[in-house]
């Protein structure tokens, strides 16, 4: 289905790192003492996480779509707007990792809850009180719980299986995940033309209440806990991360000589900054990044979030000015999740057809940058919607590929950190796009606005082989 990693190893059968730690004695690595239920085939609890998924970014992509019309209706410039949508990602910027690391202590299911919980409750307070100031409140409120939701939801689902089951896993989940982004643009659009801006932020907590309910009733697989006086577990003890027998990467022993030797440094370091939080999550991210795999999915995803940014909270507000009414304005966002999850199905075809993980994300990213520039030709109906189904296909092929490529090398009870180091990469970019764009679009129009940001989606593009290469580089040039 993809490429060869540069240790030869294949990815036609489970990778090796989760062969490795399924058969190594240390408890932390073994399924059958810390997680029972990996491995199994996924059923009703699975399908459930799913739905639950589902029904979070329905509501999450409703109050989405419906913040930037509100603002706009409340006379916000485009540099107020970008402040905004950034403020939903502000405490996501500094507590994804931190919530990664929060999921692998106390699983995912209760963390999943509570952000689910605040989904809910962020749109009953612009139901109540639509002002500039509340939209803040909505942004940061559905940011923090967003966020929540998603870690624990993707640490989750790399619970029901590995190798290729986990890539078909992450596929389905996906769907779901578009199906949300799917409904809830159209569905805001077509309540607001229908009826008024609270009406529909009430619908929105509503479908929040939905997933609160299914995420509390689905028998999600519990979190893996070290027993008393075990060291070996590092999301129980946070230092056993650079001392423990299951590493990052549980496949080590199969690394050049001189990433052999990076471990080695990075174990010491850690050890040396035991007593500093900061530090240990510095030095492990550091770690992870020694991974061409984890370095591609990251750059990856958050280029894919600078898109989808520009096409959720810009677009509506760049239509809005040519009259466009919502239930259009959301068909066109829903236009790109309908095709995102057209295309999740014929994922490993494309994979195969395109010769691996690294063209096909080379593909996703040049019509990511086409489908924007697309965006700057007009309202017209036609264009707009070519435009959402260049977006649709590199997001609905990018999205669950880059979480199989963040969590492939990586121990399972170590999934959470680095799903949550993936979603902080997706944070930088979409806290700091919106202020950017904003600033542009306050000075230059959208148009231009939009035409600059697919010149710089194709210069990420091009610099994407170096950042897969560059730690082999290294590496080959440390072994010689």
């Amino acid at each position: 289905m993809s490429e060869p990693p540069p240790d030869g190893r294949t990815q036609q059968d489970p990778p090796t790192a989760a062969r490795h730690a399924s058969r190594s004695p240390t408890p932390s690595a073994s399924p059958q003492r810390g997680d029972p239920e990996a491995g199994r085939r996924p059923g009703r609890p699975f399908t459930l996480l799913s739905l639950a998924a589902a029904f979070l970014f329905t509501s999450y992509f409703m109050t989405s779509t419906l913040a930037p019309l509100l603002a706009v209706s409340l006379g916000a410039s485009p540099a107020t707007l970008g402040l905004i949508v950034s403020a939903t990602f502000l405490f996501p910027l500094f507590l994804a990792i931190p919530t990664g690391q929060l999921v692998d202590r106390v699983g995912g299911k209760p963390v999943a809850i509570a952000g689910t919980l605040l989904l809910f409750a962020a749109p009953v307070w612009v139901a109540i009180d639509a002002s500039i100031a509340a939209l803040l409140a909505l942004q940061v409120l559905t940011g923090l719980g967003q966020l929540l939701a998603v870690v624990a939801a993707q640490s989750l689902v790399a619970r029901f299986g590995e190798g290729r089951d986990r890539e078909r896993n992450y596929g389905v989940y996906g769907a779901f995940v578009s199906a949300g982004q799917l409904l809830g643009p159209i569905t805001a659009g077509v309540i607001l033309d229908a009826s008024s801006f609270p009406a529909s932020f009430t619908l929105a907590a509503a479908i929040a209440g939905l997933g609160v309910l299914t995420f509390t009733v689905a028998q999600l697989p519990r979190a893996m806990r070290a027993p008393v006086g075990d060291d070996t577990n590092g999301a129980a003890n946070p230092d056993a991360s650079a001392t423990s027998s299951a590493p990052l990467n549980a496949a080590s022993s199969h690394q050049p000589a001189a990433g052999q030797a990076t471990q080695a440094q990075g174990a010491h370091d850690a050890r040396q900054g035991a007593g500093h939080p900061l530090v240990r999550a510095i030095l492990q991210v550091t770690q992870l990044l020694t991974y061409p795999s984890v370095r591609t999915g990251l750059w990856v995803s958050g280029t894919i979030m600078i898109v989808m940014i520009i096409h959720n909270s810009f677009l509506p507000a760049y239509l809005e000015g040519f009259a466009v009414p919502a239930t259009v304005i959301g068909a066109v966002i829903s236009t790109r999740s309908l095709v995102a999850v057209a295309v999740r199905p014929f994922m490993a075809s494309i994979i195969a057809a395109l010769g691996g993980r690294v063209p096909t994300f080379l593909v996703t990213l040049i019509l990511a940058a086409l489908g924007t520039a697309g965006i700057a030709l007009g309202p017209a109906l036609v264009v707009q919607l070519l435009a959402a189904a260049a977006l649709g296909v590199a997001v609905g092929v990018a999205q669950p590929l880059t979480m199989v490529a963040v969590v492939e090398d990586v121990a399972t009870e170590r999934h959470g950190f680095a799903l949550g180091t993936r979603i902080t990469a997706n944070r930088v970019a979409q806290f700091s796009a919106p202020l950017a764009i904003g600033a542009l679009a306050q000075a230059f129009g959208y148009t231009v606005t939009f035409l600059l940001s697919a010149g710089f989606l194709t210069l990420m593009t091009l610099a994407l082989p170096l950042v897969q290469r560059t730690q082999d580089t290294r590496d080959a040039a440390g072994a010689r």
